[in-house]
């Protein structure tokens, strides 16, 4: 009785798997899908691939109860399909989805519950193919994300739940293609090519874009005038090519670009803002990396993008001032410098007549972010300062002004270093003070803070520690 039991067992969860996996033959004509349901009526996973291609296939409802199909699936050659229609229960392909070649396929609806493709999508040669809105679930793209030579499709919107491609993204040859905001989610990338889209404008689909470990190419996009979108851009990791985009006049845009292994500038006629800092910094770290030619004045040749950049101005991020027990204290950072000689530092009382009264040396030239400080010790109430810049070739430019006002400090104590006297000020006099040597004995007290200056000509040089109340100054002690 038992034998009887296993082998009835065994038979049910036989029937059961073959219920909810089969293999799918290649189907070339609509009544091969049609019987595919009829004979396989509990299939929901095809354990290998999908392969439709025939001349008189008209839907795919033979295919209506598919959920899963662990191979790929290849819709191409169909010249009479419109539609997805009969793929609405799929919802993961484990190999590539290929859209190829379709004639007559409008848009893809019937592919609404499609989440995953776990290698590459490609969406080629469909010349009446308008609109991928049918893709809506997508989320999960791994290998690649291809869409060329789509001649009358307008969006590729459909694709912004897609963060990341681990193979290529490519889109391209799609003549009626105003925009890639579709692609304002990915952030990496192997390699991104954006070629012969008539009529692009701008990169903004690729804000978010930070790394390739491949090339970007960006070529024939005749009317695409800039690359703001790409200012999230950091890395490349082979190659940039920028080629025959007719209407591009700057690459800024690429500002934020730090590595790439080569780049190529080709055959973009009315381009000649190429000296951004970015490129300028890659430039000088390996100019045999750079072929430029065939673009306008400025940006046609190599030594024409050299010479630019080396008139680029300090590019100076940012200049603060702030008031501190020891005086004022100004700090300002450079992101890049390009012959810099160094920094006058000026001050003034109305923010009109300035004098000098300091020099901070300069990097010469630097691709990296630099801080630079100088002190005030003597400021006004309120001082305003500007910083003039200098190259070694003697031109010079002024920073914007920074005003600081002077906080009054409970205890002043000047000059230090102290050569032959000492000034101690407070807002209460009356109030004991002493000094000490490095080792710990009192050399100068007094019961009440003194009116007049202090004289410490008597002092040894060296470091002394003045307290008065509960602060405690380090005084040098320099008697030249």
């Amino acid at each position: 009785m038992k034998k009887i039991y296993l082998l009835i067992s065994i038979c049910l969860f036989s029937q059961f798997l073959n219920a909810q996996s089969c293999n799918a033959p290649e189907f070339t004509s609509q009544q091969q899908l049609d019987n595919f349901k009829i004979q396989n009526p509990g299939c929901k996973t095809i354990s290998g691939s999908v392969f439709v291609s025939g001349a008189d296939i008209t839907n795919l409802n033979g295919l209506s109860n598919i959920t899963h199909v662990m191979g790929d699936v290849t819709i191409i050659n169909n010249p009479t399909l419109p539609n997805m229609s009969g793929l609405g229960a799929l919802t993961d392909i484990n190999g590539r989805l290929t859209i190829n070649n379709n004639p007559a396929l409008l848009n893809v609806d019937g592919l609404g519950a499609l989440t995953n493709i776990y290698n590459g999508i490609n969406v080629e040669g469909n010349q009446s193919l308008t609109d991928l809105s049918g893709l809506q679930s997508l989320s999960y793209v791994n290998s690649y994300l291809r869409v060329v030579y789509n001649p009358v499709l307008t969006s590729v919107e459909v694709f912004n739940k897609i963060t990341s491609v681990t193979d290529f993204l490519s889109v391209g040859a799609n003549p009626m293609l105003e925009s890639l905001s579709g692609l304002r989610n990915i952030t990496t990338a192997n390699s991104v090519s954006i070629a012969l889209n008539d009529k692009l404008l701008n990169l903004d689909g690729l804000k978010s874009l930070t790394s390739t470990t491949g090339y970007l190419y960006i070529g024939y996009n005749p009317l695409l005038t800039n690359l703001q979108g790409l200012g999230n851009l950091k890395n490349i990791g082979y190659y940039l090519n920028i080629t025959n985009n007719n209407a591009l006049t700057s690459l800024t845009g690429l500002d934020s670009l730090e590595l790439a292994s080569q780049i190529q500038i080709q055959n973009n006629p009315n381009l000649s803002e190429c000296a951004i800092r970015s490129i300028c910094a890659i430039l000088n770290a390996n100019a045999a990396s750079f072929f430029v030619t065939s673009n306008a004045t400025g940006c046609n040749t190599g030594q024409e993008l050299a010479t630019q950049c080396a008139k680029l101005p300090i590019d100076l991020v940012s200049f603060s001032g702030e008031s501190k027990m020891e005086g004022n204290v100004l700090k300002w950072v450079t992101a890049s410098e390009i012959n810099n000689k160094g920094f006058e530092v000026e001050k003034s009382s109305n923010g009109k007549s300035f004098q000098k009264i300091g020099f901070v040396k300069g990097s010469t030239d630097s691709w990296r972010a630099l801080n630079y400080s100088f002190t005030d010790p003597t400021p006004h109430s309120l001082t305003y300062y500007r910083l003039k810049q200098i190259d070694w070739d003697g031109t010079s430019t002024y920073s914007k002004m920074v005003v600081v006002q002077s906080k009054e400090p409970a205890v002043a104590v000047y000059p230090n270093p102290s050569r032959g006297r000492l000034s101690i000020r407070a807002k209460n006099q009356n109030q004991p003070y002493y000094i000490k040597d490095g080792q710990g004995i009192i050399v100068k007290e007094s019961p009440v803070l003194p009116d007049k200056e202090i004289s410490t000509e008597s002092l040894q040089d060296g470091i002394y520690f003045l307290t008065v109340g509960s602060e405690v100054f380090k005084i040098l002690v320099v008697n030249d």
